[in-house]
């Protein structure tokens, strides 16, 4: 079975830089400002705060890697929405609520 092992950030994150501590790697980025509201799909750059969401990813030479990624939460503008806030969404690293990369869950 061949599977893809390239890793990529993927558009809209930015590396922040990576280190290895107690023998395990965490990989830090950032997220873009704005993001679009996954209720009405409506743009939004009004930065209500921020959430860090830690990943697992496949090791690295039998090291354990972490990726931690810094997103914003933003304000939906759309007033007709029933969302009011939201975060910006992974969906070519891992699914909403997840704690695992897709790589990991493949």
């Amino acid at each position: 079975m061949i599977k893809n092992a390239k890793w990529a950030l993927g558009s809209g994150l930015e590396l922040l830089g990576s280190e290895c501590r107690d023998g395990r790697w965490t990989v830090s980025a950032v997220g873009r400002g704005s993001a679009r509201c996954p209720g009405c799909d409506m743009r939004s750059s009004r930065r209500h705060g921020w959430q860090v969401r830690l990943l697992q990813d496949l090791p690295a030479q039998g090291t354990p890697v972490t990726l931690r990624v810094c997103l914003s939460r933003c304000r939906c503008q759309n007033q007709g929405c029933a969302r009011k806030t939201f975060s910006d969404r992974l969906p070519k690293i891992a699914p909403p609520f997840a704690r695992r990369t897709c790589r990991v869950a493949d």
